[in-house]
């Protein structure tokens, strides 16, 4: 079992507390069957066996075109893994130090969310992930070469461990935590992995979001310009004056309440977000949406699986209006439930819903 992230620095009066939401999260994509999944779409010998060119050859003696498919060369960049709405950072903190075991491979990662509380805590809490897990695996390195050196006198050398992942060097970067709402501050096509532990709770609104922009107007800082204390908040750009957030009982309410209130049926923020990942995912990406049963996860998967490639089409309620896919699109839309969790009636179940684009088994449509 991989080491949960440590998050005792996080003042959970301002930031969202993880709890059985964020742990399905943990386990689902620490799951034996998830980083095969995701092995198979982003590690790098078998993402440069699915990145194929088509090279095309003439015979003297059928004067016909032979397709031949042959792996290409080209380097695979590392997945860029997004969570939006961090919290206390413990998801893309566990996703970021165990990359190795869960992608097969190194990450970029970073984390946006609305609230400049978060987005400090969520950068000490994955800094502090990564120190530890280089300290662990240390660790691993010294006691497996004094065993190694222990056995050469007692008997023939060990059998190698196939399974090394985890002991593998960290070289995964956390670039930034970004304050934003949902992916504004993102580039288009360039998010590979998503990760959303949304508001999902119903209630009769959203909280108003600019009013956080009128109470903290400065961005989250860089981790070159500030000093942190407990709770992530510190000087800034070398100032020997501690920045103090004094909040009010109503503006720390307001900050929890965007971590939970998900408005009508739980899923105005939700929608917000299926809308733009036609856009906002690259063409390997996926997202990892958690839904409740109040949010009725089934009608949505459907929802999605009629998206078109292209992902337009939407309807004044924010969804597909035809369900159709154009011809050529080369890819259809996937939406299944990979995690659950939670009581078997009522709004309090969880499940983690996968949602991606999946090839054609005959390839692009011509």
């Amino acid at each position: 079992m991989l080491p949960t992230p440590s998050t005792s620095h996080v003042s959970y009066d301002r930031i969202y507390e993880p709890a059985e939401d964020s742990y399905l999260f943990l386990d689902t994509l620490s799951s034996a069957s998830e980083t095969a999944w995701l092995h198979s779409r982003f590690s790098t010998a078998s993402s440069n066996t699915q990145n194929q060119q088509t090279t095309v050859s003439t015979t003297s003696s059928t004067s016909t075109l032979l397709r031949k498919r042959t792996p290409s060369t080209k380097p695979t960049p590392p997945p860029l893994v997004v969570e939006l709405g961090p919290g206390s950072g413990v998801i893309i903190a566990f996703l970021t130090a165990h990359a190795h075991t869960i992608f097969g491979r190194e990450i970029l990662s970073l984390s946006v969310d609305v609230n400049p509380h978060a987005c400090r805590a969520t950068r000490t809490t994955v800094e502090t992930a990564l120190n530890e897990s280089k300290a662990t695996r240390h660790q691993e390195v010294v006691s497996d070469t004094e065993q190694t050196t222990q056995r050469e006198h007692h008997g023939p050398p060990p059998t190698p461990d196939d399974n090394t992942d985890h002991k593998q060097p960290s070289t995964s970067i956390y670039l930034a935590s970004l304050t934003g709402d949902l992916t504004t501050p993102l580039r288009q096509g360039e998010v590979d992995v998503l990760i959303f532990n949304p508001p999902y709770v119903p209630t009769d609104s959203v909280p108003d979001i600019d009013v956080l922009r009128n109470t903290f107007p400065a961005p989250a800082p860089s981790p070159i310009s500030i000093q942190r204390d407990r709770d992530g908040s510190g000087c800034m750009n070398g100032s020997n004056a501690r920045r103090k957030l004094e909040l009010s009982f109503e503006e720390s309410s307001h900050l929890l309440a965007l971590s939970y209130a998900g408005g009508v049926d739980g899923m105005q923020v939700t929608m917000r977000l299926l809308n733009e990942l036609p856009s906002i995912l690259s063409p390997r990406g996926v997202a990892y949406i958690l839904f409740c049963r109040g949010n009725k996860p089934d009608e949505v998967k459907d929802w999605i699986r009629g998206w078109n490639n292209h992902g337009d089409g939407h309807d004044d309620n924010g969804k597909n209006g035809d369900g159709n896919r154009p011809a050529g699109s080369g890819a259809r839309w996937s939406a299944e439930t990979v995690g659950s969790s939670g009581k078997t009636a009522g709004w309090e179940k969880l499940e983690i819903v996968r949602i991606c684009r999946e090839p054609f088994a005959d390839g692009p449509r011509d």
